[in-house]
């Protein structure tokens, strides 16, 4: 007869015939884990089957807390995809009314900048996508073959990488806005010129502040709890 001790479940175990002893506890254990030698190794009994039941019970994650981690990942994917593909039509689409010859050095320079703004947004963007996808990916196929602890591990690992793509992703879209009004510059000339650079850049400015509060906001209520609430 195999019975669990007190310490494990927090009550002493009801005595009952050993054979329905035998039988019940690994049924029990089939019915809630799909891994084959945990259910082997507990039903032996045994300190080993006692001290390998809780290892199980205490690594074992919130699936549901994980998955929306991933899904926030895959947000950040697919928003910064969704801006690079505007900055890649963007560039295509901006072309100055004269030939570069014929342009002003204030034109010219402003062509300069547009090219490398448009540059450092559809890098920048296209190093997010791949960073939150992969990360993803390899993610939910470790969580899919019960790797857990490698999970966490991999997670962990990769904290930095995370940041350094969050950041990237800021870039991108600051980028993106600056490219934007410069177009608006090469594209246009004279009084409407002005008119729609200045409409431009005071919205870009309200809509960069509302970005930076919610951020600050962000850092200031939920940030600082994710070390206790990982998952």
């Amino acid at each position: 007869m195999m019975i669990l001790p007190s310490s494990l479940s927090g009550i002493h175990p009801p005595q009952t015939h050993p054979w329905v002893e035998t039988v019940r506890i690994p049924m029990a254990l089939s019915a809630a884990s799909n891994n084959e030698a945990l259910v082997t190794c507990i039903a032996r009994g045994g300190a080993a089957a006692v001290e390998l039941f809780a290892r199980h019970h205490t690594s074992t994650l919130d699936l549901g807390r994980v998955r929306m981690r991933l899904d926030g990942l895959q947000v950040y994917a697919t928003l910064t995809a969704l801006l690079t593909n505007g900055c890649l039509r963007l560039y295509s689409s901006t072309n100055s009314p004269k030939q570069e010859t014929e342009l002003s050095w204030t034109d010219r320079r402003a062509l300069d900048c547009f090219y490398s703004a448009t540059a450092i947004s559809i890098l920048s963007g296209s190093y997010t996508t791949i960073v939150f996808g992969l990360i993803s990916l390899y993610s939910k196929t470790a969580l899919g073959r019960g790797l857990d602890e490698p999970f966490l591990a991999f997670w962990a690992a990769t904290t930095n990488i995370r940041e350094s793509a969050l950041e990237s992703f800021l870039w991108s879209l600051v980028s993106f806005e600056l490219a934007f009004i410069l177009s608006l510059f090469i594209r246009f000339t004279g009084k409407r010129r002005i008119r729609l650079v200045c409409l431009a850049c005071i919205l870009s400015c309200l809509s960069f502040s509302r970005w930076t509060q919610i951020m600050i906001l962000a850092a200031k209520h939920l940030f600082p709890l994710r070390a206790e609430t990982q998952f």
